[in-house]
């Protein structure tokens, strides 16, 4: 679904009314276990949910660092954990308690896809959202620079 808005509430408006239904359930939580920090912003055609340009100024696309994302696809809702991504270890722990819910997954790298929030282990999302905090991220961030700079010096030495 291609959205050309700007803010997260025009975002919301914009969907039809059982989609904003789940994607407004799915933002409460969003909210609810997001450590303190991180705007809720639109980019990338979705909600997401993002550290500040002013607290993270070098980014590798001038944009900023995205923790969570929020979509509204043709045929599926995708909740982009970003954080989980960045992290073998919770991912794979994330996966088995997500298996042990019950609950059937469809995830990509971090796109987890789902057509209503019923789909859903909610306490388990819940719990993912809260596990990194904005300077977490930074410091993930500028590990992954620190990483590629080294790389490249090494290519030409």
């Amino acid at each position: 679904m291609q959205i050309h808005v700007n803010t997260p509430a025009n975002y919301v408006k914009q969907l039809a009314p059982d989609t904003r239904k789940q994607i407004n359930a799915l933002r409460k939580i969003i909210k609810k276990n997001l450590q303190p920090g991180f705007e809720e912003a639109v980019n990338w055609g979705m909600l997401v949910y993002q550290v500040p340009v002013k607290r993270c100024q070098e980014t590798y696309n001038g944009q900023p660092l995205a923790y969570v994302g929020l979509a509204a696809q043709k045929n599926y809702l995708a909740l982009y954990l970003f954080g989980i991504y960045s992290d073998d270890k919770l991912r794979k722990k994330f996966e088995v308690h997500y298996k042990k819910s019950g609950k059937k997954i469809n995830m990509g790298k971090s796109c987890l896809r789902f057509k209503s929030i019923e789909e859903l282990p909610v306490e388990i999302i819940a719990q993912s959202i809260g596990e990194f905090s904005v300077d977490d991220i930074i410091a993930l961030h500028n590990a992954s620079l620190a990483y590629k700079k080294n790389k490249k010096l090494k290519k030409i030495q």
